[in-house]
């Protein structure tokens, strides 16, 4: 919870339980490290064009997918597998399939598994903060936050391809 030069765990640091399903959860300095944790590899060897998204990228994604008010629920996956009831709005008709992967706060608590999906941006903000996308279990919306996430939380982080 205090690194600054970028860590990622898994959710309540139980690779065994978690750590397949819904992937590892970073602080911001994994995504501002260059040399960094958050990089595609295939065969040991980093994939080019892959990148961490920045602010404009998922507001583009959630004007592309309909607006705030439903972008969320074409990006969740579908049912209560990996989201708690109610899983407002999923359809997943983004093909993205997002799960509850829950969230590490800046204390070092484990919370919201299956009920808040939280993906950094590469957007810095504040130089303590950074913007981040986030889908929750009991709404529709994709809400790009305006305030952005402590470096030291520990959120999900997906990459794009630029093609």
């Amino acid at each position: 919870m205090n690194d600054t030069t970028g860590a990622m765990c898994w959710y309540d640091n139980d690779e065994t339980t978690y750590g397949d399903t819904y992937g590892a959860l970073y602080n911001w300095y994994a995504v501002d490290n260059a040399s960094g944790l958050a990089y595609i590899k295939s065969n040991g060897v980093a994939q080019s064009g892959w990148r961490v998204p920045t602010q404009t990228d998922f507001a583009d994604l959630v004007t592309f997918l309909g607006g705030t008010a439903i972008a969320g629920g074409k990006l969740k996956e579908v049912g209560t597998t990996h989201w708690t009831t109610p899983n407002t709005g999923a359809v997943n008709t983004s093909g993205f399939k997002a799960l509850g992967s829950g969230i590490r706060n800046l204390s070092g608590t484990f919370q919201f598994i299956n009920t808040v999906n939280t993906i950094w941006s590469s957007t810095d903000e504040y130089s303590i903060q950074a913007v981040y996308l986030q889908l929750d279990n009991s709404s529709a919306q994709a809400v790009v936050s305006s305030v952005g996430g402590v470096y030291n939380n520990g959120y999900s982080i997906r990459l794009v391809r630029d093609i």
